[in-house]
Parts: C-alpha cells; structure tokens; sequence
C-alpha cells in the first residue's frame, strides 16, 4: 500500500500509524500480545498463578499444571484493559485421562476502532489548512491457538507442553507464527507446591506478509505457594517471579486469598507492582471470578477489569 505514495511524508503517516497499532498490543506499556491474561482469579492474586493454578487456564499459566486437575474443565474470560481500550477473550477445555491430560484454548486481544489518517494534500507540509483526516478505521487483533498435554510422572511431579499457532493482523499488515511452551509442578508437600514455565521456550518465530520476520524470545516463570487451613478458611500465599529474555526485565508478583468454606474468595495481590482485588463465587460444579487491576504505577493507560467463569464435570 506505501508504495502507492511516492511522498515521503505521507509515507511517515502511513508508518507512524502502524507503529501505533502495534504499540496498543506490544510494549511493555500495552502489554505484549500474550501477557494479556486468561483467568480473573489469577489477576486478583496479581498474575501470582503458576504454582497455584487450578482451573483450565493452566493451560495459559502452566501447561505442566493440567495434570493436577481430577475432573473435566472449561474456562471462559473476558476482559476490558486499559480502560476499555484493548479487549481479551479467553477459552479453555482440559480433559483429564489418567496419568495423561489433553486439552487446548484460544486466547484473543483486539484493539477497534484505530484511525489511520493522511493528509488531505500530501505534497504540502501539515498547515491549518492540511490537517490529517481519517483515511480509514481498522481493528488490530491477536489470535493464539493451543494445544495442551500434560503428564503425571509420579506424586510429586508433572511435566507439560503446549504447541501453539499465532496469527496476528495490525490492520494494515498480518502475520503468523508458531512455538512452544513447557512447564513443570513439583509438590513439596501437601500444602507447598512449586511451579515454572517457559514461554516460546525455542523462540517462536512471526512471518508477516511484509516478507519480514520476529522472533519471540523466552520468557522463563517461577512460582511458589503455601496454603494454610484455619477451621473452615484456606489462606494462600503465593508469588512468581519472571525473567523475560525479549527485553531482560526481571518482575516478582504477590498474591493473596482467602476461602471461605470453598465458597467465598477474597484476593489481594501486586502485579509489576500495581494493586490488583479479585473476589471469587463457587457453588457446586461452576465457579466465577472478578478481578480489578489499577495502574498505580501506569496511570496513563487506566484500569483493567476482569471477568471469568466455568464449569467441572
């Protein structure tokens, strides 16, 4: 489409456009496109969640983690981030079979309504008089397929993978990739387990139809957790320290929850050290989470809002 326009600075507009497409879903203000998020529970623990994981979103946060699941799951989430700015969609099934577990999710981010502008008369300088309009209005969009299998090796750890298929489009421009992610559980004891995970753990590669090519680096997990039971409350502390290769951050995440009766929820937690609260709903077979994640720290992009629920059977 840029060659069609042999000025340079229309050409400028077109590129600054695209690179604000792709800041809305990947830097580390947005988010990267697959650190979104896919359980509401998890961000009220702060994103706290690979040790103590423990629904379909395993999945998501550890692959090795399905294996500790005893029944069928599914997992629906929708999220509003940045005050509504970026839309998350998750979805989830696990199926345990024995000492094996298979499953496989979609996760989904979209970014409506991105204006790409140009100037009315592109051979002359922007004025009061050629200010840029709206050429036209285009939705940027992830889309990551997975597929889970997870392993009981014996009562004390449990080993997992997934292989997944990225598509991503920014509107003006698509690409697709694919990749790896392993993870591993190991029980300490009954109330003490340990957890790591590693996305795109051989880079995953992107190919966009710009005949160009990224690579997503590693990004390495750990986790612990310790539970405590008092009468008829469970109290559960638990943190995850991250250590992404893409831009050599180091983050640690705390969580804490409260159950009642393995009713009620009440979580608290930090993610890259902003405050998030989650509350928590389970009755018989289903269950439903909220979570609310301020930008304590990030107040230019607002407030995320966590919505998600699911059934065992």
């Amino acid at each position: 489409m840029i060659e069609k326009f042999k000025d340079s600075k229309i050409q400028r507009y077109l590129i600054g456009n695209l690179l604000i497409c792709n800041l809305l879903i990947a830097t580390r203000y947005a988010g990267d496109f697959e650190e979104i998020g896919a359980s509401a529970r998890a961000f009220g623990l702060g994103s706290a969640n690979v040790a103590c994981v423990s629904d379909a979103s395993t999945i998501y946060y550890n692959p090795a983690a399905s294996a500790l699941l005893e029944n069928n799951q599914i997992i629906l989430l929708h999220s509003e981030n940045y005050a509504g700015i970026l839309k998350n969609d998750f979805l989830a099934y696990v199926r345990p079979q024995g000492p094996q577990t298979y499953g496989f999710g979609v996760l989904t981010n979209r970014v409506p309504n991105i204006k790409i502008t140009k100037l009315p008369y592109p051979d002359l300088p922007p004025s009061d008089t050629n200010q840029p309009i709206v050429d036209k209005i285009v939705q940027a969009s992830d889309w990551i397929l997975y597929f889970n299998y997870a392993r009981t090796l014996n009562s004390t750890f449990y080993l997992g993978g997934n292989f997944k298929f990225i598509y991503r489009s920014l509107g003006i421009g698509s690409g697709f990739g694919f990749g790896f992610d392993a993870g591993g559980v190991m029980l300490i004891s009954p109330d003490f387990k340990v957890g790591l995970k590693i996305n795109n753990i051989t880079t995953s590669p992107l190919f966009w139809n710009t005949k160009s090519r990224e690579n997503i680096l590693p990004k390495l997990v750990f986790g612990m957790v310790k539970s405590f039971i008092v009468k008829k409350s469970n109290i559960l502390l638990t943190t995850d320290f991250e250590n992404s290769f893409e831009n050599f951050s180091m983050n640690t995440n705390l969580g804490v929850e409260y159950l009642y009766n393995n009713t009620f929820a009440l979580r608290f937690g930090l993610y890259h050290w902003n405050p998030t609260f989650g509350i928590g709903l389970s009755f018989k077979r289903f269950f439903v989470d909220y979570a609310y994640v301020s930008r304590f720290y990030q107040e230019d992009l607002g407030a995320s809002q966590k919505f998600s629920g699911g059934i065992r059977f």
